[in-house]
């Protein structure tokens, strides 16, 4: 058979270093519509998937000691296909995260974030440790996981592959931890992680 594809892409960004004393914006929209046709003697489909992602963070960085960011990122998915069907979802992420500089060796941070995609949502918080002595900087991270079904995994049919609608969230636990030596003759980093879901 005969596949085609035409792909269009655009982005546009905003950028707001100092909103005012300590705090800044940046926005991005994005918009993507994926295209495929494909025909053979048994088969003729034609396959539409159009994307728009609208995304936006604050950050206040105005103290030494704490620093802050939040933001919001909301994705809509719409899938028009001769064999699928017509389907849109509509997904998004809320998130903030608090870093707290513990002295000048020990730091901190409290990421917490609210998931969602379709009928699926999550909670899925984060804390991450860290001990910077300069010529060598320890992190350890310890978080929460969740991963939702996509587009294709609900929707899509061929030949050789069937979505299941009825598909749900995946949910885990994950840890981290690494090493890393800057000022070295070959600067270097090791990490140790698992994830268990």
């Amino acid at each position: 058979g005969t596949q085609q594809d035409y792909n269009n892409n655009l982005s546009a960004s905003l950028a707001m270093p100092e909103i005012c004393d300590g705090v800044s914006f940046n926005a991005v929209s994005s918009w993507l519509s994926n295209n495929e046709w494909y025909d053979d003697a048994g088969e003729s489909s034609i396959h539409h998937l159009t994307t728009g992602v609208l995304q936006g963070e604050a950050s206040l960085h105005k103290y030494e000691k704490v620093k802050q960011t939040a933001g919001v990122s909301l994705k809509f998915d719409y899938l028009d296909s001769t064999n699928s069907g017509t389907h849109l979802l509509v997904s998004g992420t809320v998130k903030e995260t608090t870093k707290l500089k513990i002295g000048k060796v020990f730091s901190c941070s409290v990421p917490v974030s609210f998931l969602f995609s379709g009928n699926n949502c999550a909670v899925v918080p984060k804390i991450g440790l860290c001990a910077d002595f300069s010529s060598v900087k320890f992190l350890l991270d310890g978080y929460r996981l969740a991963a939702f079904p996509t587009m294709n995994q609900l929707y899509w049919k061929s030949a050789g592959a069937a979505g299941n609608g009825n598909l749900g969230k995946e949910e885990g636990w994950g840890a981290e931890l690494s090493c890393s030596v800057p000022a070295c003759l070959m600067p270097f980093t090791a990490s140790l992680y698992t994830d268990y879901y």
